[in-house]
């Protein structure tokens, strides 16, 4: 195979029988990108992955026999983008937050409960993508997240968000999928996002479920109600999958502001 230290991209692509890799991989001295897809039997990853200095992006997918991540994994102190999707994985390292240069986190159809609270330290993540069914919570040390601009929720498990997400000043899009349909979701996440969107002052693109463009459907604490369609022409925060003429209202309405003119960040809320 020639010099393994010379090796910048390894790509392990549909090897359905591979129940390991060989821990020379962390002979891999050069190694940047490392994908692995498809590979079924695969058990687990090697300890010695860790000893890749420069890798700086990982992708795995379609990997479900992959429970854990090692260990050594959080010494990967170059990489900066994590993509892992289709996994059986359950639970990520206590030392994930190591990880202090990953800019992009994305993580599809894992079993995760809970994340490890070391997350707050990764503190250059911008990109954030968790659609884990199994999630119920959110660490409180999630507000330390500051560089955050971009996040995508999907959980409907997820019974409430931290207070702590009022601290993502630097936040512009948050978006949550079309799949928690339940009471306690409703009721919930959606009630602790109406108290901490005054904060978000970078906040311009929020995605909501279309299961709550209902009329009549608890919609952080309040039904929707249509405001007149010039409202979201004077705001910077844009509603999609919302009743076109449905603005601002339903966080204040849940916030139990008086019906008054006030001043969100760069826009101005007209009396109603």
């Amino acid at each position: 195979m020639g010099n393994l230290g010379l090796i910048r991209r390894l790509t392990v692509s549909n090897f359905d029988a591979l129940e390991s890799l060989t821990a020379s991989i962390g002979r891999m001295t050069s190694l940047e990108e490392l994908t692995i897809e498809g590979c079924f039997g695969l058990n687990n990853l090697p300890a010695s992955i860790g000893d890749l200095p420069r890798i700086h992006l990982c992708f795995i997918k379609d990997c479900h026999n992959i429970k854990r991540l090692p260990d050594n994994f959080c010494k990967l102190a170059n990489l900066q983008s994590l993509d892992i999707r289709h996994s059986g994985i359950n639970a990520l390292p206590m030392a994930f937050g190591e990880l202090t240069k990953i800019r992009s986190l994305k993580l599809y159809d894992l079993h995760l409960k809970e994340l490890p609270f070391s997350v707050g330290s990764l503190a250059s993540l911008e990109d954030l993508v968790l659609h884990c069914m199994d999630l119920e919570e959110l660490p409180a040390s999630f507000g330390m997240l500051t560089q955050l601009k971009t996040i995508h929720l999907c959980s409907d498990a997820l019974r409430d968000l931290p207070m702590s997400f009022e601290s993502l000043i630097s936040l512009r899009k948050l978006s949550f999928q079309d799949y928690g349909t339940g009471e306690a979701y409703r009721d919930r996440v959606f009630k602790t996002l109406a108290s901490v969107l005054p904060c978000l002052f970078s906040l311009r693109l929020l995605y909501l479920p279309s299961q709550l463009d209902v009329d009549n459907t608890l919609v952080i604490g309040r039904s929707l109600k249509a405001w007149f369609p010039p409202l979201l022409e004077c705001t910077g925060l844009n509603y999609i999958n919302a009743p076109t003429t449905t603005g601002l209202q339903i966080c204040w309405q849940a916030l139990g502001l008086p019906p008054k003119a006030a001043t969100w960040h760069d826009c101005i809320i007209l009396k109603y």
